[in-house]
């Protein structure tokens, strides 16, 4: 994990920072083999890691739309892009 926190009331928060910017920007952004392969790995230990808050931190705001998309949405449940605060929760 790139992010192992606990808090001061014992919660624990995982995390995976992903830099990856699409390799096909614009609508409809598409995201390469390999950039697909290693978010899927890293979403895959996201869930399996024992953990209250399991998140997904991007910088790129294409990679944060496409992680929101239909193809990920249900793997990647919570994703905050860093740049902007926001998350596919809509929580901020």
């Amino acid at each position: 994990m790139d992010i192992d926190a606990i808090t001061l009331d014992g919660l624990i928060i995982v995390g995976e920072l992903k830099t990856t910017k699409p390799y096909q920007p614009g609508f409809g952004a598409q995201l390469g083999a390999q950039q697909r392969t290693m978010i899927l790995k890293d979403l895959d230990r996201l869930q399996s890691t024992a953990a209250d808050y399991r998140i997904m931190f991007v910088t790129d705001a294409e990679a944060f739309r496409t992680l929101c998309g239909k193809k990920f949405a249900a793997r990647a449940p919570n994703v905050v892009d860093l740049i902007t605060g926001r998350s596919s929760t809509g929580r901020r």
